[in-house]
């Protein structure tokens, strides 16, 4: 939060959202690089370090810059009067996204057949770059459009 209030709190709110998203798009190449073991046969790293770089403190980072930066947008945007009604809402939208993300995640794991069954060892990653690709990658670019749509 201090970081947020020193570095970013005089942004825009769509330019944090922007920011944020381009951070998870950019942490992502590191889960591909380990997928495809590029870190160790290309750069000469291991896991941990790559890890690390990229979804131990990218992508969080992007996230909490996007949800600070809605927060704040959102309680700017609430209904004189009716200010806990409208941020229930609020709310409760958020939750319904991220449950559908989460649905629309494991229909796209089913449908690559990534597979991890770790009682009877049957395991199958090889679509498993593509699935990050995709989920973490390409379907993340359509929040693009919808930060200039819908922020300032």
């Amino acid at each position: 939060m201090m970081a947020y209030m020193r570095w970013v709190s005089g942004w825009r709110c769509r330019t944090a959202v922007i920011t944020g998203i381009t951070l998870r798009i950019f942490s992502s190449i590191t889960d591909v690089m380990i997928a495809k073991r590029w870190n160790k046969t290309v750069f000469d790293l291991n896991d941990k370090p790559s890890y690390i770089l990229g979804d131990a403190m990218l992508s969080p980072t992007g996230s909490t810059i996007i949800q600070i930066s809605l927060v704040i947008a959102s309680t700017a945007a609430l209904i004189k009067g009716r200010e806990a009604v409208t941020q229930a809402v609020i709310s409760a939208l958020q939750f319904m996204g991220q449950t559908v993300s989460r649905i629309f995640g494991m229909v796209l794991i089913q449908a690559l057949g990534v597979t991890a069954n770790l009682t009877t060892g049957n395991c199958n990653y090889d679509k498993y770059p593509q699935l990050l690709i995709v989920a973490h990658m390409v379907i993340p670019m359509f929040l693009y459009p919808l930060a200039f749509a819908l922020l300032r």
